[in-house]
């Protein structure tokens, strides 16, 4: 394990130093599940009303300021493209700045109403999500009830059921946390009991309970669905080089990151960053970055496909099969969600998910869908436009609440 000052390399590319919150997020996720089942959702954002009165007092007093141009650098992508859409189509639109820092907070005044929304407009169409989405194996079980592929697996605390249940289960297996993002702490095709016990030392430094379920073989795709209207595919592949024949892997790793349009990781402007090196990926492939690949042969120089790790991302919504679109439509309308990231995999997207071994990995109700805009292969969508057609449409219309 990490020496304290070191960053965990269990969460890079991300530079992580301790895991307080999400070791306590277990306990404030078990109240917020108590809460919801007594009808009380944690998650309901204040009105519009309440946060119009707060933010007036906050500027009167100088703590927050409405700006309208936005300082290059301070807003991600995924935030920036519907602030510079809003922009371009006219709106009387403002980023919210907090003791001279951007908050991803933004108000928009039209028609004589107001109306706040965080990083993305579409939160602010109405719904309210009928099971917490970012809780991993809730939504394993509502998926299941719901008769939708998965993952076959449970959440456990103590470490000797999950190892007893992993055997039963059969390798290759995974190892995650029940709730995170970006692949903290995640270990995938785990062959044998020791690096099944090794996994969940792994997981329990970043959170007390933990998922094992079964490895299932395919691509990664993530699908973004909005409005329960629009569909958007694309598959993540873990950042990589193709061999020429002459090139080292140092050398090709430096034409790639010349390509696409990336960025170095803390660009906050870009969707697509620099390659991230792991050595002790590429050691375990018996390589270092002076080996020079084949022609045609394709190295993985990483085993997450995370942005920030320089994964690539290829879109394939023309090519996806309708029954799999139709899926993840129909998994957007019974969460009643308006903006959802679906990870699912499988051999070939552009097959049906009932013809192929496949499943649904988890649910996002933050997704990057930046993403689809700035794609390193295959056509770029248009979502933020989309997404603004969207909100426009039902601006001030019941239950939209506006002021």
């Amino acid at each position: 394990m990490k020496n304290k000052t070191e960053c965990c390399p269990y969460c890079l590319p991300q530079k992580v130093k301790w895991h307080f919150g999400s070791k306590i997020s277990y306990y404030t996720d078990k109240i917020k599940n108590i809460l919801r089942f007594f009808g009380i959702d944690f998650y309901l954002e204040s009105t519009n009303i309440f946060n119009d009165l707060f933010m007036n007092f906050l500027r009167v007093v100088g703590l927050v300021k409405y700006v309208k141009e936005i300082e290059k650098g301070h807003i991600k992508n995924r935030h920036l493209i519907f602030f510079n859409e809003a922009k371009k189509r006219g709106l009387n639109i403002y980023a919210i700045k907090f003791l001279g820092k951007y908050t991803d907070e933004f108000v928009l005044i039209l028609n004589g109403k107001k109306c706040f929304y965080q990083g993305n407009p579409l939160y602010i169409l109405p719904h309210k999500l009928h099971i917490n989405i970012d809780d991993k194996y809730i939504v394993k079980k509502f998926l299941k009830l719901n008769n939708l592929p998965i993952a076959e697996g449970k959440v456990f605390i103590n470490i000797k059921k999950a190892i007893d249940f992993g055997q039963k289960l059969g390798f290759p297996l995974v190892v995650k946390p029940r709730s995170g993002s970006l692949s903290k702490h995640v270990v995938v095709n785990i062959k044998n009991i020791e690096e099944l016990k090794e996994a969940i030392e792994i997981v329990k430094c970043y959170r007390k309970d933990f998922i094992v379920e079964k490895f299932i073989t395919g691509r990664l795709y993530r699908a973004t669905i909005i409005g329960q209207k629009y569909v958007f595919v694309c598959e993540k592949d873990a950042s990589n080089i193709i061999g020429d024949g002459v090139s080292t892997i140092e050398k090709l790793i430096l034409l790639e990151n010349s390509m696409h349009d990336r960025g170095e990781q803390n660009d906050k402007e870009k969707t697509l960053h620099k390659i991230s090196i792991d050595e002790d990926f590429l050691r375990k492939q018996n390589l270092t970055v002076q080996n020079v690949p084949a022609f045609g042969q394709k190295t993985y120089l990483n085993d997450k496909t995370t942005l920030s790790s320089g994964c690539d991302i290829i879109d394939c919504s023309k090519e996806t099969d309708i029954s799999n679109k139709n899926m993840f439509l129909n998994i957007a309308k019974i969460v009643n969600s308006q903006l959802l990231g679906i990870d699912f995999i499988c051999p070939d997207i552009s097959i049906s998910y009932k013809n192929q071994i496949s499943g649904i990995l988890e649910l996002n109700s933050l997704p990057y869908i930046d993403m689809h805009e700035f794609p390193s292969h295959g056509e770029k969508n248009s979502v933020a436009n989309m997404a603004w057609d969207l909100v426009l449409e039902n601006w001030g219309q019941p239950p939209f609440f506006v002021i």
